[in-house]
């Protein structure tokens, strides 16, 4: 039955629907079906300690009143922020306040042999645990550290990042299930690169 097949009153409940609720709440049956839904998955979010999805529940303003105070109770019960963190970003101020850090720890200049020195230093510690992610990171931040100390600004160390993953992004690589394993695996140097 098409839409124009229906009495007047549904039509016209159905359309008082569509102009109150958002295509999601009526895609799940409309507001009481979806607050059903939303009533059994903060529940279960709550068996996992999902603190994010119970964040996400208690934040929807179509989440029902009660599951919005549970949401609440729980996350204070588990000692857990209202709202989440906003995510960080390594931005041109990072790298500013990571250069005065470092500039007031370490001293000014180049310190060329000092940075590559630890850069060595971490790669022995990244081999003796590679899936330790904090040494991964002492690179990153010895890298950026020795970009800064070599003359280059915040703002100039993001973009020659970006224009160096564009770069690759646009060589041409063999094919990796063909590299020996353990070794590099380098750009075709014989395909003239174009530039951007």
């Amino acid at each position: 039955m098409t839409e124009t097949h229906l009495p007047e009153r549904i039509r016209k409940a159905r359309a008082e629907e569509a102009a109150t609720y958002p295509p999601h709440v009526i895609y799940a049956g409309g507001v009481d079906h979806y607050q059903a839904g939303q009533s059994q998955g903060l529940h279960d979010a709550i068996l996992r300690a999902d603190w994010d999805t119970v964040r996400r529940i208690a934040a929807d303003p179509y989440t029902a009143g009660d599951d919005v105070d549970m949401a609440v109770g729980a996350l204070a019960g588990a000692c857990e922020p209202l709202t989440a963190a906003p995510p960080a970003v390594i931005d041109a101020a990072h790298l500013a306040r990571q250069r005065e850090f470092s500039e007031r720890t370490f001293g000014p200049g180049s310190r060329t042999d000092g940075v590559i020195d630890h850069i060595r230093k971490e790669l022995r510690e990244i081999e003796a645990a590679p899936d330790d992610l904090s040494e991964w990171v002492d690179v990153v931040i010895l890298a950026l550290d020795g970009a800064w100390r070599a003359g280059h600004g915040p703002q100039q160390i993001i973009d020659a990042i970006v224009a160096k993953q564009a770069k690759n992004e646009a060589r041409t690589w063999p094919d990796w299930r063909t590299a020996i394993p353990g070794q590099a695996i380098e750009h075709d140097r014989t395909v003239t690169e174009v530039q951007r």
